[in-house]
């Protein structure tokens, strides 16, 4: 029975391992640089009125105003991710922005949903550490869905349906609807899973060692850049 336990901690220290392998610190430029993609708009941060903001739905808002707000939203998380070299979506409230929308990009290119609704969860479970462009400088340990399906206005207009999404996918919808309902990653920590970013990157293995899954990054970086595989954001 001693060797399967000393052979299952090996196991699970090498996939630990491996995991920090890819992480490595990140610098925050976006929390003092103004926007440099034209059409972006600054990111709000945690204590801002719009991060607790029950969003409306995209149907009872001025046409123009949020054709507007949707075309910043897109730019900002653009300017996001050349500024940072990480970033998957956004949320309306974070740029100001009142409306149900999101904006997404998971290395194919950018997609922006309209009034989203989570239509099915999967009993599966996991939990990880989640960050925010809101609040860059804290990471949470959360527990999301494996998998969910969502239902959602597209870029045209239509009803589109993305069904039983896969984990990053997933992971990454969950956040973002939850600020359509004014809903941050401090809200749902675990206890005492709140931890300082500076504070996760001088031990990235003991925090990995505590969660089930790890962010895989979508822009791809030289190995001689730093590799914010850590990095929703968020």
């Amino acid at each position: 029975m001693t060797w399967a336990i000393t052979i299952l901690r090996g196991l699970q220290s090498t996939c630990i391992s491996a995991r920090v392998g890819k992480f490595r610190a990140v610098t925050i430029r976006a929390l003092t640089a103004p926007p440099t993609v034209p059409g972006a708009r600054p990111v709000v941060h945690i204590g801002n009125p719009a991060l607790r903001a029950r969003c409306l739905p995209c149907r009872d808002a001025d046409p123009v105003i949020l054709e507007a707000d949707k075309e910043a939203l897109l730019a900002t998380l653009e300017d996001f991710r050349k500024a940072n070299g990480f970033g998957r979506g956004i949320a309306a409230p974070q740029i100001g922005s009142l409306w149900r929308f999101i904006a997404v990009n998971m290395g194919d290119g950018p997609r922006l949903l309209s009034d989203p609704i989570v239509s099915w969860r999967s009993t599966e479970t996991f939990t990880h550490y989640d960050d925010c462009m809101s609040l860059p400088w804290l990471l949470c340990r959360v527990m999301r869905f494996k998998s969910i399906s969502v239902t959602f206005t597209n870029e045209h207009g239509e009803e589109e349906v993305w069904s039983e999404c896969s984990q990053p996918l997933s992971e990454l919808l969950q956040h973002e609807i939850d600020h359509l309902d004014g809903v941050l990653i401090t809200d749902i920590a675990e206890p005492h899973g709140i931890v300082s970013r500076v504070e996760f990157e001088k031990n990235p293995e003991f925090f990995l060692s505590d969660v089930d899954y790890f962010i895989v990054p979508t822009i791809d970086t030289p190995s001689t850049e730093p590799n914010p595989s850590l990095a929703h954001t968020n």
